[in-house]
């Protein structure tokens, strides 16, 4: 999975270990995530979720999406780790 926050690339990897996260563009992403940084801010600060990015077309998907679904359990262990760094961050 890649994503892409403004001019900011990174992407995350998922095997038999997890999940790794790293900075640019991803190998051969199954999907890719493309948003403004107005619109991850307002989904890091719990002001907008990502689904109603998606929906409302602030979240663009390319690639297939249902590659998601079985990263889920993942996906949400992620959002628990980086809770710590949201609430540090200054989103000024």
């Amino acid at each position: 999975m890649e994503q892409r926050v403004g001019e900011v690339v990174f992407h995350m990897v998922f095997d038999g270990d997890g999940a790794r996260v790293g900075a640019g563009s991803a190998v051969d992403p199954a999907v890719v995530l493309s948003q403004s940084r107005d619109t991850a801010v307002a989904i890091a600060q719990g002001e907008l979720s990502a689904e109603e990015a998606v929906l409302n077309g602030l979240t663009v998907v390319d690639g297939n999406p249902l590659a998601l679904l079985s990263h889920h359990s993942i996906l949400a262990r992620a959002n628990d780790v980086f809770a710590e760094v949201r609430a540090r961050t200054d989103w000024s």
